[in-house]
């Protein structure tokens, strides 16, 4: 795994444009994917799994995803989980 100096970036070209580029796209598209989504939500032909599907969706855009629960069994902390990792890592704690 390689180090860096402390100040050195591991990644110096930072987020490939591709990737803002396509955010980009795909932002631009938002209104007609709602409409889409609530063209689908309204048509009574279509199956009721992509209504179902299109209303979550909806709501899942208009008032984000529900958080979820994660069950823990007890055991190693999750602090301790990450402190044993990095230090199977090599990396400082």
């Amino acid at each position: 795994m390689a180090r860096f100096e402390k100040g050195q970036s591991g990644n110096p070209g930072g987020r490939p444009r591709t990737v803002a580029l396509l955010r980009e796209l795909a932002q631009g598209e938002v209104e007609a994917n709602i409409q889409v989504l609530v063209a689908i939500r309204d048509n009574k032909k279509a199956p009721f799994a992509a209504r179902v599907a299109a209303i979550k969706e909806l709501n899942d855009r208009g008032f984000g995803r529900p958080s979820q629960a994660i069950e823990h069994s007890g055991g190693v902390s999750l602090d301790d989980a990450i402190r044993e990792a990095r230090e199977r890592m090599g990396l400082q704690t």
